[in-house]
């Protein structure tokens, strides 16, 4: 990956110019904006949870364990999913149109520093399934240190790039780039992805063809279900 961000450096040497009239449609980024939001969500609710349960003596029911041990799980994918995209997919097409205007190389160096973060979390979660009073507090602790890099990232993400993406990038171009990604993408983490969608949003959104949506239903509703056995309702 550090190499795959050392290329999108290499290849930033130009200065941004404004899209053309030909150009001229800005690019839609509602969908970067939603996920964003969804990795804050889960982040922010999943480090409450623990922060909850872990100074408290009560016992963690099994089930429960067992189930926030697996969702953890599922949201790390989702995020090294998320990055992975951008590294692979989206900086490389960015990088030709801002230029040196964007430090995309930073911002791959913030996606390794998140992934130290992941790995902790991810081991000590293991740990939690089986023996959650044991690692409770230490799973409240990883897991608000990858919270704060989470937050303090895509707020960068959201100055630094967004407007530049929308100044310089032609839409469908970009719109290019998000088809690849939702084509890459694992049907199994697209319900950590769409979860903070406003009920307007939803409304507004193109249906899935019939047999994509019959693919993903069995997924949404296991995250639901995965859901309420984390946080009770």
């Amino acid at each position: 990956m550090i190499n795959g961000g050392d290329r999108v450096h290499m290849a930033t040497t130009k200065t941004p110019a404004p899209r053309t009239a030909a150009e001229a449609t800005p690019p839609n980024l509602s969908s970067f904006t939603v996920v964003h939001r969804s990795l804050r969500d889960h982040a922010e609710r999943l480090t409450a949870l623990l922060a909850e349960l872990g100074p408290s003596l009560d016992p963690i029911p099994a089930p429960q364990a067992e189930a926030i041990a697996e969702h953890v799980e599922g949201f790390l994918a989702a995020l090294s999913e998320h990055h992975h995209n951008e590294d692979e997919i989206l900086w490389p097409v960015v990088a030709e149109h801002v230029g040196d205007a964007a430090d995309l190389a930073a911002l791959v160096a913030e996606h390794r520093e998140l992934d130290g973060a992941q790995e902790r979390a991810g081991a000590i979660a293991a740990r939690f399934g089986s023996a959650p009073r044991a690692y409770a507090m230490q799973l409240a602790t990883d897991l608000a240190e990858l919270r704060d890099l989470l937050a303090a990232h895509l707020d960068r993400e959201e100055a630094e790039l967004f407007p530049l993406i929308t100044a310089h990038m032609p839409g469908e171009v970009y719109a290019a780039a998000e088809s690849r990604i939702m084509r890459a993408g694992a049907l199994e983490l697209v319900p950590w992805f769409v979860s903070s969608l406003t009920d307007e949003e939803r409304a507004s959104r193109p249906a899935p063809p019939p047999e994509v949506a019959a693919e993903l239903a069995p997924h949404l509703k296991a995250f639901a279900e995965r859901e309420r056995a984390v946080y009770g309702h």
